[in-house]
């Protein structure tokens, strides 16, 4: 299970927990049965987007993603690789931890979901 802002980077199971400060749930544009979502996980001094995809159809699906995560003057980007995402599976795509001196945090999200397309997630924020 990933631990809150230290988590190895990729495609992983996790818990969530009172670090996570997501955008609101949507669905993918090609399949009402494809939800998803970008999350800031935190901690005192470490932040990280997580680009979390949850596959409610009955059939495997194939995802990737991107992400941002923008703390006072500096965006880092990141990229979630191809992953087939099981029937009833969530799984986040977690990118590399970064040191935040408790500025406003915001992450964004993209999923490519099978061939589709793109669609872009609600934003989240994390404010002091």
């Amino acid at each position: 299970m990933a631990a809150p802002a230290s988590a190895a980077s990729g495609w992983q199971t996790f818990t969530p927990n009172g670090n996570w400060h997501c955008g609101k749930s949507k669905t993918h544009r090609g399949s009402d049965n494809v939800h998803f979502q970008v999350c800031i996980v935190r901690n005192s001094t470490h932040a990280q987007a997580v680009l979390v995809v949850l596959n409610k159809s009955n059939t495997s699906i194939w995802v990737r993603g991107e992400t941002t995560l923008s703390h006072g003057y500096l965006t880092t980007l990141g990229a979630c690789t191809s992953k087939t995402v099981t029937a009833g599976q969530q799984l986040g795509c977690f990118m590399p931890s970064q040191e935040h001196d408790n500025d406003s945090l915001i992450a964004t999200g993209t999923l490519y979901f099978n061939s589709v397309g793109a669609d872009s997630a609600h934003r989240a924020y994390w404010s002091n």
